[in-house]
């Protein structure tokens, strides 16, 4: 099932923008199985995770995206150092036609990301 939930959501993203991924250095994909995570244990039905190497973000920068119950997407993107995980952008309560918005706001534009602090 995690699979699926991964695939679909890669497959909606090029369905949105076909060359978003390439643009955005996508690599390394995982997909996540159904359970509880973060921080808060939210209970998700898969989800998607990918690297990402933009001009902005040249290194260590991640973009998570989860599949909620209620049929919308939560996005997190990530940034890894060494042991070092800062949360960069969060963004809860996305639609699929939304996803490439969202995450080509939160890697590519400097003020949004920085708009957001946590």
């Amino acid at each position: 099932m995690s699979m699926e939930v991964a695939n679909t959501i890669r497959k909606q993203i090029m369905g949105l923008s076909y060359w978003a991924l390439g643009s955005w250095g996508a690599r390394e994909y995982v997909g996540y199985p159904e359970g509880k995570y973060g921080k808060d244990g939210a209970y998700i039905l898969g989800g998607l995770r990918f690297r990402v190497r933009t001009p902005r973000y040249p290194i260590g920068t991640i973009v998570m995206i989860y599949l909620m119950p209620d049929d919308t997407y939560t996005v997190r993107v990530c940034r890894v150092i060494g042991t070092k995980v800062t949360e960069l952008y969060l963004s809860e309560n996305v639609y699929f036609d939304m996803l490439v918005n969202v995450i080509d706001r939160a890697i590519e534009n400097k003020e949004t990301a920085k708009a957001y602090v946590r």
